[in-house]
């Protein structure tokens, strides 16, 4: 019994919960980038993105990837942003997750615009406004 009651208080230590170190690396990585602090954010959101995976955590997965594409962006790294922002694109669609799917072309719509492609990013723009009406999302509808 004794044996019992010491394995139980070490368990939480041995297997920390999953979501929680996601969660806690998804939220270090926006404080990054929102700090400006693209390197820390990319590691963060490339240790959330790795624990994701492991846990197969698909959505925490693109929130990762969106995170890392916003980083990339912020360094002027157009190619590696569009990559990571069509990465996670793709895994939102799959999941049917409407805000994630959102979340997605807001990234992939500010890379179009820095790049001139005005149609394109016009097209996003309209997927997602068309999205967030759906999911009655009204805020972050103005450009």
């Amino acid at each position: 019994m004794r044996t019992l009651i010491s394995l139980l208080f070490l368990l939480p230590l041995a297997c920390p919960a999953q979501s929680g170190s996601v969660a806690d690396k998804l939220a270090e990585g926006k404080r990054a980038n929102e700090a400006s602090q693209w390197e820390r954010a990319l590691d963060a959101y490339g240790q959330a993105r790795a624990a994701a995976q492991s846990g197969a955590d698909a959505k925490s997965e693109a929130a990762a990837l969106v995170g890392m594409a916003e980083s990339e962006f912020g360094r002027n790294h157009d190619d590696a942003a569009d990559k990571l922002g069509r990465e996670s694109l793709k895994i939102a669609e799959r999941l049917s997750d409407g805000a994630a799917i959102v979340a997605a072309l807001k990234q992939i719509r500010n890379i179009q615009y820095r790049r001139g492609q005005l149609t394109e990013m016009k097209q996003l723009l309209d997927r997602a406004i068309a999205i967030q009406t759906e999911l009655g999302d009204r805020k972050g509808l103005a450009v």
